[in-house]
């Protein structure tokens, strides 16, 4: 008897030190992951290495990460200010509720919300970048990650300062690495990027392993820095964008990488969510027949669907809400190849009743554009899915 009740504790003080494993962990509050990776991205392709460094930074800041400047516009500060206060709704610390999330009271009954801190060590920097993790109190877990490219520090000699980084395979690689970090806890199954979070695939043409999650959410992501000038300037302006970028280590073509990485990979589940309106990633900018041709021969699971929101300026087309994105076939959508929609049914429940509710727990990963901060990534993408969540439950 007395072997055994020391076999019993030897057993039991094993499983209590053992390394949280699965979905059902809780993550800390705070997270620490050693990689050289963001350091071998500085090294290899540095705009501080080239002549004119202060032009390249000046091409990523007005270009990538035009937030990293003061923002003075007064739309953006009060857009930044009213994310803020949905924020607060969520924590329960504003009484005052949005009215356009009819499930919003649900959603913070069943869901909690904190920012962890995500410390990155390598041989010559520390990188603490902030993570925001919404999940649900129940015995089945869904849970949201998101990351926004801004408010990250990077070690320096007099501590940590503003992230800094100096090329896109840079910028590109940090969700990557956090994602790697977050695995040392919980399993990831989906990643959902917008807007410039698709520079995360232009990073997998550095990759030897498959680090992506079996499936994947295209929503109105980069194409290409190429194609992005095409909308944005005209010739000769969009060319000289172009070798500018490609000179100072910041051109990025994800749709490339994306079917590069997907001939090797294991099979995905791809989901393209596109926007016929887009003023950036439409008409000559959208993505190519050849990437979906690609993907299909890579034997991914594709889900293709064109959206269309009427009366709407097409400029706000890019970054509309989930849930203001209804699949309205008779007035210019396209889902015969998507998720199984009802008709006029939301994209953000379409989402979360084909993805995040088929099994047991999910995790999704959402990497916000480049002029979202936390607050406006979950505004935007996170409580659209939550309220749907609440709804279909």
């Amino acid at each position: 008897m007395k072997n055994f009740c020391s076999y019993f504790y030897v057993v039991l003080a094993f499983f209590s030190f053992a390394p949280p494993q699965g979905n059902s962990s809780c993550l800390p509050e705070k997270i620490f992951f050693e990689s050289p990776e963001l350091d071998r991205c500085r090294t290899i392709a540095s705009y501080t290495n080239c002549y004119f460094a202060s032009w390249g930074k000046y091409l990523r800041d007005s270009y990538y990460l035009p937030m990293n400047a003061e923002v003075t516009d007064s739309y953006f500060l009060d857009s930044g200010a009213y994310a803020s206060e949905v924020t607060q709704m969520l924590k329960g610390e504003n009484p005052h509720l949005d009215p356009t999330f009819p499930y919003i009271s649900e959603v913070i009954q069943r869901f909690s919300i904190r920012d962890i801190p995500v410390v990155i060590e390598s041989s010559d920097y520390s990188y603490k970048f902030n993570i925001r993790v919404i999940e649900s109190k129940g015995k089945k877990k869904l849970r949201l990650v998101l990351f926004s490219f801004y408010h990250n520090l990077q070690s320096c000699k007099e501590g940590y300062s503003g992230w800094d980084p100096t090329s896109i395979d840079e910028i590109g690689m940090a969700p990557i690495e956090i994602m790697r970090a977050l695995k040392q806890y919980i399993s990831v199954d989906s990643m959902m990027c917008c807007s410039l979070g698709g520079v995360c695939f232009e990073t997998l043409k550095n990759l030897k392993e498959d680090l992506l999650p079996p499936t994947i959410i295209w929503n109105r992501a980069l194409t290409s820095t190429w194609k992005a000038g095409m909308s944005l300037f005209s010739s000769p302006m969009n060319y000289f964008l172009y070798y500018a970028t490609s000179y100072f280590s910041l051109y990025a073509d994800p749709e490339k990488s994306l079917m590069d990485f997907c001939k090797w990979a294991d099979p995905k589940r791809v989901v393209v969510i596109e926007a016929k309106e887009d003023a950036y990633f439409s008409g000559d900018s959208a993505l190519d027949p050849l990437f979906f041709e690609t993907l299909r021969q890579a034997n991914a699971e594709l889900y293709q669907g064109m959206f269309f929101v009427p009366l709407l300026s097409p400029r706000a087309h890019h970054a509309c809400r989930l849930d203001l994105i209804l699949n309205n076939q008779d007035s210019g959508t396209c889902t015969e190849n998507f998720l199984p929609m009802k008709k006029q049914e939301s994209l953000s429940d379409s989402l979360v009743r084909n993805l995040f509710m088929e099994g047991g727990d999910h995790t999704c990963f959402i990497v916000g554009g480049n002029k979202d901060s936390l607050d406006s990534v979950l505004y935007l993408q996170a409580l659209p899915l939550l309220s749907s969540y609440c709804k279909l439950k």
